[in-house]
């Protein structure tokens, strides 16, 4: 597959279009994708950028080197922060840090159900199904 290829595959991968891509990687236009999706371009200066902008692995891009996408990708420096944290732990804290997403996880599930009844019970009253806390410090 011709960089052109690969990097419309990744601009479609990623649900935007010539315009957004440009937008979302910071360089150039709509009319420079254009241009590197149709001629026969052999990359770019800004393949990282396209790559990162798609969510694409930029080997990949550039060189259609391994897996588009790999599993444990993220767009998000905090989630990419924190994997990089627990690979150095040892086996016991990976396993504790696990468990406690795992509270996390049943914790929020628990309250997204607690308020979908909430709204299916008082929709007339409140039908943006908002949870309404009391002012002054009382509880809610």
């Amino acid at each position: 597959m011709k960089y052109g290829e690969r990097l419309k595959t990744a601009r479609l991968h990623a649900k935007l279009t010539q315009a957004e891509l440009a937008q979302k990687a910071k360089i150039g236009t709509q009319e420079n994708v254009s241009k590197l999706e149709r001629k026969e371009a052999e990359g770019s200066e800004f393949t990282v950028h396209y790559a990162i902008a798609c969510g694409v692995r930029p080997e990949w891009l550039a060189l259609e080197a391994g897996e588009m996408v790999t599993s444990d990708y993220t767009q998000d420096p905090r989630l990419t922060t924190a994997l990089a944290v627990m690979q150095k732990l040892p086996e016991y804290a990976i396993d504790r840090a696990i468990k406690e997403l795992d509270s996390i996880v049943e914790l929020v599930n628990a309250a997204k159900a607690e308020g979908a009844a909430h709204r299916d019970n008082s929709s007339a009253a409140n039908p943006a199904g908002l949870k309404l806390g009391r002012r002054g410090g009382g509880r809610a």
